[in-house]
């Protein structure tokens, strides 16, 4: 249950990640909006972005869909198969978030995008994969412990 718990947590900081970056785009969109090129407001410049289309938006989506498959896998399923998935699943997802949000700082040259993956995505993440490690390596000593006692059972007869 604490390796659903990290996934669910991991997806719900990947999900605020893409909300907090998508609406500061869309931000910096509506302020160059009118002549397309980086203009002074206030002291502050102000570049153009990257257009975020709807295309793009169905990415992410599809994407932070991918957010649910480790919740599934940890809940529906109970073999030490399913914990590795889960593990490497989430694991690749959360990895993938924290490298957007370096990707994010480095073109931004803004730390914020890194710091809130960091901590909404990063930290749970890493957290939930040691919560799958342990759920893998419990069940293998409970299969292990199975073995030994089915041995010692048929030793006795």
């Amino acid at each position: 249950m604490a390796a659903a718990l990290g996934w669910i947590t991991t997806a719900l900081g990947s999900f605020a990640f893409f909300i907090l970056h998508l609406y500061s785009a869309v931000g910096g969109l509506t302020v160059d909006v009118d002549h397309g090129h980086a203009h002074d407001h206030g002291g502050e410049s102000y570049a153009p972005l990257a257009d975020h289309n709807s295309a793009m938006t169905w990415e992410v989506t599809a994407f932070l869909i991918w957010a649910i498959v480790p919740i599934v896998i940890t809940l529906a399923f109970r073999a030490r198969g399913a914990a590795w998935a889960a593990l490497v699943i989430g694991g690749l997802f959360a990895l993938g978030n924290v490298g957007d949000g370096i990707n994010h700082a480095v073109s931004e040259s803004a730390p914020a995008p890194f710091v809130l993956a960091l901590l909404a995505v990063g930290v749970p993440g890493v957290l939930a994969v040691l919560a799958s490690l342990r759920w893998a390596r419990a069940d293998a000593v409970i299969e292990q412990a199975d073995a030994e006692a089915e041995e010692l059972v048929s030793a006795a007869r």
